[in-house]
């Protein structure tokens, strides 16, 4: 789920900042078989997200705050994960 979910993140931020990333707002296919790999997943709710416009480029940054955040890959290392740079964090 969570590579489904990065994929989906960053298609969308070609576009906008979605600006409420929570485990409601992804959703997969419903006849997907729960004994297999995940292979796609889809972003929803889109009440908080700001566009880029066609004429200027907007750039957020923004941090997940959870308690141990130190646990959890940076965005380098995902993006670098999705190239095929790393095999696992």
């Amino acid at each position: 789920m969570f590579i489904c979910a990065v994929r989906a993140l960053e298609q969308f931020h070609k576009h906008g900042i979605h600006n409420d990333i929570n485990a409601k707002n992804f959703v997969i296919p419903y006849n997907h078989n729960l004994n297999t790999p995940l292979e796609s997943c889809k972003l929803i709710d889109f009440n908080k997200s700001v566009l880029n416009s066609d004429q200027r480029t907007i750039e957020f940054y923004r941090a997940c705050t959870q308690n141990k955040a130190n646990n959890r890959p940076n965005a380098q290392s995902i993006h670098n994960f999705l190239k095929g740079e790393y095999n696992l964090f």
